[in-house]
């Protein structure tokens, strides 16, 4: 199919909020998410930052005799639940600089290039590649559409859910106890500790959920963010909320055809390919045929001879 959807992410942005880039393994693209329809969020605890992924120590406001008590409830108890029923999805967004409007749909800007989110080396190198260049995806979503497609969700299966949204802040930690793991020790024996996380998380959810270290800055982290819901995942169908679908440049050949019948039949996209170029961002509009290289393979060149490699050393 033809027509500005299949390349709607090659296109001059009036607004760097319009996208959300998910970042993915080839298999995981194919075999789950689009074969399925749906994405899934998965346990706040089952991600690779290790400020998200350990525990918590959660500390009390008490009198002092109730300091041992509380201190093994805060550790035992509260601070597990602090994290407890939270479900994310991680994506990156376009900087800022990507904007350029109003334009001609058709009229892409390579001045913008390395401001759009499916050109970042390093989320292919970290969440879309298992060997070679990039192997994997980069999914395009349109964020007004996902949202609502999740949120949709949301009130039909867990209308208790707390549901948030936002850009990643990134700050390191402190060293001693801050706002966001205080407790009211007196207030959880009287309300509960369900209700007084409930109250917790309303106030302090950005510092909790949405702060990572400076040296994750880099992804321009979007995420969506879901409490209180039991389950281990949620997933959601993100319906026509998909726009457009990037692949590297080491993308499996075995997988294209697959990947082509499986797009075309279920939402009419055409999946494009990006290269690098001497290191520079190269989207072509379509998967490029078996051959192509954006760079040249030198590991079948013999190596110069010892008396070659000698001399070279000895001037």
């Amino acid at each position: 199919m033809d027509g500005p959807i299949q390349i709607i992410h090659l296109h001059k942005i009036e607004s760097a909020d319009r996208f959300l880039y998910h970042y993915t393994r080839a298999e995981t693209a194919i075999d789950y998410i689009l074969a399925s329809g749906t994405l899934r969020m998965s346990p706040f605890t089952a991600v690779n930052d290790p400020w998200e992924a350990k525990h918590w120590f959660a500390e009390a406001v008490l009198n002092p005799s109730l300091d041992r008590e509380a201190h093994e409830f805060m550790v035992q108890t509260a601070s597990p639940a602090l994290k407890g029923e939270s479900k994310i999805l991680c994506f990156t967004r376009d900087a800022p600089e990507a904007a350029i409007g109003p334009s001609a749909p058709n009229d892409f800007d390579f001045g913008t290039i390395w401001h759009r989110g499916f050109c970042r080396p390093r989320m292919w190198a970290q969440y879309a590649s298992t060997k070679g260049v990039s192997d994997g995806i980069c999914l395009v979503f349109d964020a007004s559409l996902l949202e609502r497609a999740l949120v949709t969700h949301l009130s039909d299966t867990s209308p208790s859910a707390i549901f948030k949204k936002g850009d990643i802040t990134y700050r390191n930690r402190v060293g001693y106890p801050s706002p966001e793991f205080t407790f009211d020790y007196h207030r959880i024996k009287s309300l509960g500790l369900k209700t007084v996380i409930a109250e917790h998380l309303e106030a302090h959810w950005r510092s909790l959920f949405f702060t990572k270290a400076t040296d994750w800055r880099d992804e321009r982290e979007f995420r969506f963010f879901v409490a209180n819901v039991s389950t281990d995942y949620i997933t959601f169908p993100f319906k026509d909320a998909l726009k457009a679908l990037v692949v590297g440049p080491d993308f499996p050949k075995s997988q294209v055809a697959r990947l082509i019948a499986l797009r075309e039949r279920s939402f009419g996209i055409r999946p494009s390919q990006l290269f690098w170029q001497n290191g520079y961002p190269q989207p072509y509009p379509q998967i490029l045929p078996p051959g192509f290289k954006s760079h040249v393979d030198v590991s079948h060149l013999p190596m110069s001879p010892p008396a070659t490699r000698d001399k070279m050393e000895s001037d």
